[in-house]
């Protein structure tokens, strides 16, 4: 019969049962740390332009309005004319760039 013994990826730091899981013990180890600095520039999207399919709720609102903000000009594409408009409204008052378009689809495939 032969045996096999696998580690995989395991630190000797690593928990080894639920009670080695003390969350409040790293919480505060963590406040000692340095924070990260960011290797690069802020990350931007002028002059860019983000076609967001399912844009009017959910992931797809929070995607345009993400885009919007860092300088994406944005098309938002939904299913729901009321979401898709509330979401294009939200943008031009926001500091979005610009709305480039709007494209509802009611039934079908764009």
């Amino acid at each position: 019969m032969l045996s096999l013994v696998l580690f995989i990826g395991l630190r000797t730091n690593s928990p080894q049962t639920w009670a080695d899981n003390n969350i409040v013990e790293k919480l505060e180890h963590s406040k000692s740390l340095p924070s990260n600095e960011q290797a690069t520039a802020e990350v931007r999207f002028d002059g860019q332009t983000v076609i967001v399919t399912g844009a009017g709720g959910g992931l797809g609102r929070s995607y345009a309005l993400m885009f919007a903000h860092l300088g994406a000009n944005i098309v938002v594409n939904d299913v729901s004319e009321k979401g898709a408009q509330a979401v294009a409204d939200e943008i031009i008052k926001g500091d979005a760039t610009q709305l480039l378009g709007l494209k509802v689809v009611t039934q079908g495939i764009l």
